[in-house]
């Protein structure tokens, strides 16, 4: 009778890790479309960002490009700490 009982929690631990491990996988498959998704609306952002930028003010940056020696902030330092987002290169 106790070999009975083994056997059976065994078969119902299995088939609960089965049940488990394809929820995990279906979860997984969830979290890859979204970050698909996510890449795409974050791409077609940056279009929409570089043809809003690029309309008003077409082939001027780029003439007076020279005369504006700046460079971008570092990833590190925070705009927070009173810097400004832009600073002229020495």
């Amino acid at each position: 009778m106790r070999l009975a009982w083994v056997i059976l929690a065994l078969a119902a631990i299995g088939a609960a890790t089965v049940y488990f491990r394809c929820e995990q996988d279906r979860a997984r498959c969830q979290m890859y479309r979204l970050d698909a998704r996510r890449l795409q609306i974050r791409r077609s952002l940056w279009q929409q960002q570089i043809r809003l930028g690029e309309l008003p003010v077409g082939g001027r940056v780029y003439r007076r490009l020279p005369e504006w020696p700046l460079e971008l902030v570092a990833p590190g330092e925070s705009v927070l700490s009173g810097e400004a987002l832009v600073r002229r290169a020495r």
